[in-house]
């Protein structure tokens, strides 16, 4: 009997029987690569399978490059059997996916509890505290009631002192302060920010040059910036204490809310506000400021990283108030907040990774410029533009609407349509005034 493959001497193995060898090693090899690539994408192997989550959420596009990532890879790496599918959208899309499964009733308006909820959520969802009511009406999130106790506080446009809502876990604040271009403002003869509206407005016209191209101040009200009112208008009537809501209807008429429309319709009169503020993005803006046509504007903290980034001097402070305002400015703020809608799969796996996320928040604060969802500090306490943030937050009364997210878009729609007659028709500050009150108490 003749030896068999195994038991040939290798010196007499053939070119067929080198090749038969080589083949069957290829073979293993990508068995094996198979194997380990189903491992990885959670397909079960004898039996295993990865529990795998789709986390929806705005905020990677927001912090600091690889940071969401990375935050991930370790909890995968505690956690074997999860992994976390990130699923990056711009704010307005994940804001439209939370809208299209509110409850509808039979007319197809959001807000009726009665319906059949239309849209599949991921199994987490990054939300913003002013989409709460919305989603307490409609019972989206499931409840964790032992988070409450790690929210901070917020004071709402009625005065009242809430915390989040049962389901929402707090990740980071960002808040909305002023940036200035401190060479600009020097070259104008300013060594310090503005205070209030009476210095913004003399150093915004300083500064303009529009035969340049440069102007002291812009707005981005475009459609297709989405926090635009909220963030480049609300703001400025929070800094002088105005009350746009009280006892749940509008407020407009009052001397405050009245005052800063005043001073608005003054900067577009002086001609110190960049033009197209209602075509402008927040990305426009950004790149005026950066590029030096711009001296001042309100924007998200999260772009000191994109200002530090371009090599700019820049600073930031505290949103000038109206002369005649004595009290505390309310600093208007993002919230990053995460929870876990009732339609999702793995709701312990989900809570395991939004518990990871919380312990987390200082460490996120960090590198994103921003603040810890349970009132901690933000980044290096070594940098000045940190610490700013921080005593911005800390000093301010924090104010959030806890508007029902198809009014808060309403609202926020009016204002915008009469800040355009405004600035673009000459419709005065009481008609606007008189206007929006009248079309937000339709509204609500």
């Amino acid at each position: 009997m003749g030896l068999t493959f195994l038991q040939k001497d290798p010196s007499h193995y053939s070119r067929l029987d080198r090749l038969l060898l080589y083949v069957s090693l290829a073979v293993l090899l990508l068995a094996l690569s198979l194997i380990l690539w189903q491992i990885c994408r959670g397909v079960p192997i004898l039996g295993e399978r990865k529990r795998v989550l789709v986390f929806t959420q705005w905020w990677q596009d927001e912090w600091d490059a690889g940071v969401l990532p990375a935050l991930i890879r370790e909890f995968e790496a505690q956690n074997p059997g999860i992994r976390i599918d990130l699923d990056t959208r711009p704010y307005h899309e994940v804001r439209s996916l939370l809208l299209s499964a509110l409850p509808k009733p039979e007319g197809g308006e959001p807000g009726s509890a009665a319906a059949a909820v239309p849209a599949k959520l991921p199994d987490i969802m990054g939300l913003d505290p002013r989409w709460f009511p919305a989603l307490i009406e409609g019972d989206l999130l499931e409840d964790d009631l032992d988070i409450l106790e790690k929210s901070a506080l917020f004071r709402t446009a009625d005065g009242e002192v809430q915390r989040a809502i049962p389901g929402a876990w707090p990740i980071v604040f960002c808040v909305f302060p002023l940036f200035y271009r401190t060479d600009l403002l020097q070259e104008a003869g300013f060594d310090r920010p503005p205070k209030d509206h009476a210095e913004f407005t003399d150093m915004a016209r300083a500064i303009t040059d529009r035969d340049q191209g440069r102007y002291g101040f812009a707005l981005s009200l475009s459609p297709e910036d989405p926090l635009g009112v909220y963030r480049d208008v609300f703001s400025w009537f929070r800094s002088s204490g105005a009350t746009l809501l009280r006892d749940g209807q509008p407020a407009f008429t009052e001397t405050p809310a009245a005052n800063t429309l005043y001073f608005l319709n003054g900067l577009v009169r002086e001609g110190i506000l960049a033009p197209e503020a209602f075509t402008k993005t927040n990305k426009d803006r950004v790149e005026d400021f950066i590029a030096g046509r711009l001296a001042m504007m309100l924007a998200s903290a999260a772009e000191i990283r994109a200002f530090r980034a371009a090599g700019i001097p820049f600073g930031v402070t505290t949103i000038p108030s109206h002369g005649s305002y004595i009290g505390k400015p309310a600093a208007g703020i993002i919230g990053w907040y995460a929870g876990i809608p009732r339609s999702g799969g793995y709701k312990d796996e989900a809570r395991a990774f939004l518990a990871f996320l919380t312990e987390k928040a200082g460490d996120i604060a960090m590198k994103t410029g921003m603040v810890s969802g349970t009132g901690g500090n933000p980044v290096q306490e070594e940098d000045d533009l940190s610490r700013k943030i921080n005593d911005i937050y800390t000093a301010a009364a924090t104010t959030e609407e806890y508007l029902s997210l198809p009014e808060e878009l309403t609202l926020e729609t009016i204002l915008g349509e009469e800040l355009r007659l405004m600035f673009e028709q000459g419709r005065t500050p009481d008609e606007t005034a008189l206007a929006v009150q009248r079309k937000w108490e339709a509204a609500l």
